[in-house]
């Protein structure tokens, strides 16, 4: 496995050219949640808030995640575009497959959570390959991408949060620039975790 700050160098090795594409799409989820957002919770009662973002975050925003995901990892890969018409086929052609793996991922979160803190962010990070392991692998069943994440994040978990720790600047920056910032964080950050997520099938392979 490479030093983060390399994993950091590739993504922008990667994301140079391609700004553009994925900032627009980074738009494209932060507009859409948002009024997704205040239209859910204009009609849910105050007392449901909770459950009401739990549900639209299940069927919203980790499927749109999901795709980008799946753009990401073609740029990577192939070195095609992640446009914005692609990724609105992908979303509408992907959307039943992310549904149940992001839920499935969400729920044993919570339910880890729930016990305490720390378990549970460790737990976040065993399960943070499944996404990708289900991206490479539709035969799986969610549960199954959950199982092998586990499986191939064994010893590795620490180095990816220090990876996301290393991000703790433009956290800062983006809360400076009121959330404007989060539109390079976002894929900056997902495409740093995408090229430690090939290095580690490739390790486990």
């Amino acid at each position: 496995m490479k030093q983060n700050f390399e994993y950091r160098k590739a993504a922008l090795d990667l994301l140079k050219g391609n700004w553009t594409d994925v900032i627009v799409i980074s738009i494209f989820i932060f507009i859409l949640e948002a009024i997704a957002h205040s239209t859910f919770f204009f009609l849910v009662p105050k007392e449901y808030n909770g459950l009401a973002t739990l549900a639209l975050n299940i069927i919203l925003l980790f499927p749109l995640v999901y795709t980008f995901k799946i753009l990401l990892l073609a740029l990577a890969r192939t070195g095609k575009k992640a446009e914005i018409g692609t990724y609105l086929a992908t979303f509408k052609t992907k959307y039943s497959r992310a549904v149940p793996v992001m839920a499935l991922i969400c729920v044993y979160i919570m339910l880890w959570m729930l016990l305490l803190i720390i378990p549970g962010i460790i737990k976040s990070y065993s399960y943070a390959m499944a996404s990708y392991i289900s991206i490479d692998n539709e035969d799986l069943s969610p549960e199954e991408c959950i199982q092998k994440s586990m499986q191939m994040m064994e010893g590795h978990k620490m180095q990816l949060f220090l990876l996301d720790l290393s991000f703790i600047g433009w956290v800062f920056l983006s809360i400076l620039t009121l959330g404007i910032g989060l539109l390079w964080l976002a894929p900056y950050q997902e495409t740093a975790r995408l090229k430690f997520y090939e290095d580690l099938k490739a390790l486990k392979a």
